[in-house]
This record gives structure tokens, C-alpha cells and sequence, in this order.
């Protein structure tokens, strides 16, 4: 008789790097009952469906990608935020980093959400702690995307222009969207042009929900030069980013080790588990590579001859 493996086995297995073969057990909801045996299932928020509520357990509240708050704080601190700011947020995710910078910095903040579903989960979430104005986020499609020109002090993204495929389309329409003085911060994964060997990135993009669209940061450079933008910050982080992972991994797994996890969240955590173990495997293998990029524009050239 074939017993399914308990689920810290499987999880310590692609901990380690070990293959195992599962054979999965579905099992129902049990209902709640209380004092009155009156039997009921407790009502789930949006956020709180597994595949949304896994990676906050790892990151933090509001966020689906690693560092959570401290890692947005310590990205964000050279901008010098404050409440005179207005922000555009690229790639909202569900908005934690649009709300930590309206909530710790007072500015406005307008982040922008390819998926929908993400999109009116941010709404909700944002609604809830009271900064549904201060911290809204829209749905966009970035190869159309028209912002409001010189609407934004800062443009930020983290973890988001690795999805998304005319990035050049997009950032020339961010550029737009920008006052004359004005800052960009990105976080992205970018390909190693030099690494010739893909098999551990290609793991990786395997594992993705969705497609992986990598610049090089030859590209990136190129194209804050013809943004005539001052590039002040080009920095490899991967050791850093891994470290974060790993950490961030290893703390909740113990956590999990002992208060247990929900039926409900076992296989979601599995899959998670996966997908950033592949990534940490690409980082390892060089292939890919974690970029901050901080860039400064002092005044936007005019394209008018003095008279």
C-alpha cells in the first residue's frame, strides 16, 4: 500500500536537493463545530487562498517575493521618501511595498499589477489598513501603458520587470510618467550573457508561474544612458538575495516543524519550496543574477533651442 511522504520529508528532500516520488492524498475540508454543534466552515479572505497565503508565511504580510518589508526599506533608504513625494509602484504584487512607503513615508503612491486577480486583492488589502487613496493599486498592460506625464517623483520595482517582456516599451512610458528631477530604483534578475551553461536557469523558469523575459545589464545600462539617466547604482546582490532565501526558509520551516501546517497549505508549500530552491540553484550555477539599480536624473533636457 503506497503512504504519502509527511510533508516535512518532501520538504527537507528539495531542502537537500533530493528526489522523491509522492504519491499525493487529497483530503476534505473538516468543518469547525462549535459549542452548540452547529458544524460550519470559516469564511477565507481573498489574500488567504494558499497560493497568496503561503508566500506572505515566508516573506511577510503583502508580500509574494523575498525580504518582505526589510528588504523594501533597505531598497527604498536612498531615495530620500517623504510625505511631498508622489511614487509609481511597477509590479504591486499585492501591494506590500506600495503601502510600507505610504505608511513609513507618508508619500502617495500609485502602483501598477499586471494580474488582475493580484490587482483587486492589493485593492482589498490596501482598503484594509486604511490607505485604499495612499496606496492604490491598477491593473496595466505594460506594452500600452499610458501614465500621467510628469505625475511621479520616484518610480520603483522590485521583482516584477523579469516578467515582463518590452520592458524598453514600459520603462520609456515610466520615463514619461516622471517629473523632471527625478529617481528610479529597480530589483531584478538578469542573465549572464558569459555563463554558458543553462540547465539550472532553465530549471528555474520551468518552475515560474508564468513567463520569464531576462535583460542582461548590459541592457539595463544602455537604456538609463539613453533615459538620460545618471546610473548611480549598478550593484550585484545575489549573495545577498540567497541569503535572504535560504534564511527566510529555514526560520519558518522550524516554525512550521512545530506548529504544523494546515491540510489546505501543504502542497502550495511544497511547490513553493521548489520554486525557490531552482532559484537559488540558477544564482548558484551564475547564470543568473540579482541587479539593484538606482538611477538620478538632476532636469529633464529640453528638446526646445534657447531664442
Amino acid at each position: 500500500m503506497a503512504v504519502s511522504l509527511p510533508l516535512r520529508t518532501r520538504l527537507k528532500a528539495w531542502w537537500h536537493g533530493y528526489d522523491l516520488e509522492v504519491i499525493r492524498r487529497f483530503k476534505g475540508f473538516e468543518p469547525l463545530e462549535n459549542n452548540h454543534g452547529v458544524s460550519f466552515e470559516a469564511e477565507l479572505q481573498p489574500w488567504e487562498k494558499p497560493e497568496l497565503l503561503v508566500p506572505q508565511l515566508i516573506w511577510g504580510e503583502g508580500f509574494l517575493t523575498p525580504g518582505g518589508a526589510s528588504r523594501t526599506a533597505e531598497l527604498v533608504k536612498p531615495l530620500g521618501l517623504d510625505e511631498s513625494m508622489s511614487v509609481l509602484d511597477i509590479g504591486s504584487h499585492l501591494g506590500g511595498q506600495a503601502r510600507l512607503i505610504a505608511r513609513d513615508f507618508g508619500s502617495w503612491v500609485t502602483g501598477v499589477e499586471t494580474d488582475p486577480e493580484l490587482t483587486e486583492v492589493a485593492k482589498l488589502m490596501s482598503e484594509k489598513e486604511g490607505l485604499g487613496k495612499k496606496a492604490l493599486v491598477h491593473r496595466f498592460e505594460p506594452s500600452s501603458v499610458e501614465f500621467r506625464q510628469n505625475a511621479f517623483d520616484v518610480a520603483v520595482s522590485t521583482d516584477a520587470l523579469y516578467r515582463i517582456e518590452d520592458k524598453e516599451t514600459l520603462l520609456s512610458a515610466v520615463d514619461e510618467a516622471l517629473k523632471g528631477r527625478s529617481q528610479i530604483m529597480i530589483a531584478d534578475y538578469v542573465r549572464d550573457s558569459d555563463v554558458a551553461d543553462s540547465t539550472a536557469l532553465d530549471a528555474w523558469v520551468k518552475a515560474e508561474p508564468g513567463p520569464v523575459h531576462l535583460w542582461t545589464e548590459r541592457d539595463y545600462r544602455s537604456l538609463f544612458t539613453d533615459l538620460k539617466f545618471d546610473l548611480r547604482i549598478c550593484s550585484d546582490v545575489t549573495d545577498t538575495l540567497r541569503s535572504t532565501i535560504l534564511a527566510s526558509f529555514s526560520e519558518y520551516l522550524k516554525e512550521a516543524a512545530t506548529s504544523g501546517v494546515e491540510d489546505r497549505l501543504r502542497e502550495t508549500l511544497v511547490g513553493e519550496v521548489e520554486r525557490w530552491m531552482r532559484l537559488v540553484a540558477a544564482l548558484d550555477s551564475g547564470a543568473v543574477k540579482a541587479l539593484r539599480l538606482h538611477a538620478f536624473r538632476a532636469q529633464r533636457s529640453s528638446l526646445l533651442s534657447d531664442w
